[in-house]
């Protein structure tokens, strides 16, 4: 009984992490279809996505849940040694550093994190 209501807790979560995902990086938020492709090798733990360039013409769309949820997919990579988010002015704020670096922290094989040229602080 408990191994079904367990499992059923999975599901759950992941309809809701899908759910989620579709919300944060879906084709109607205006994110390219590139960086959509970058943000699910990561998601999906592909060896090809071992880093990644946002800019900042995909960055504006990036809302508070698609920050967070980018921080969670990076965090759970273990291909991933590159970020740039340089040059990203006032698309990165203390506010979205916070959701990425919530999740981020637990990252294993990020070992390059560019914030030249940003705004916040």
């Amino acid at each position: 009984h408990t191994s079904n209501n367990i499992m059923e807790e999975r599901d759950r979560n992941s309809n809701n992490d899908s759910e989620e995902h579709r919300k944060a990086f879906g084709r109607q938020v205006g994110i390219s279809q590139a960086c959509r492709e970058s943000i699910d090798r990561i998601k999906n733990n592909d060896p090809t996505a071992a880093e990644f360039y946002l800019g900042s013409s995909d960055a504006e769309y990036f809302s508070d849940l698609a920050w967070e949820l980018l921080g969670r997919y990076i965090a759970d990579n273990h291909h991933l040694y590159r970020i740039d988010l340089s040059f990203l002015h006032s698309h990165l704020t203390d506010e979205n550093m916070t959701h990425l670096f919530k999740k981020l922290t637990r990252s294993r094989s990020l070992t390059i994190l560019n914030l030249a040229s940003n705004d916040f602080g």
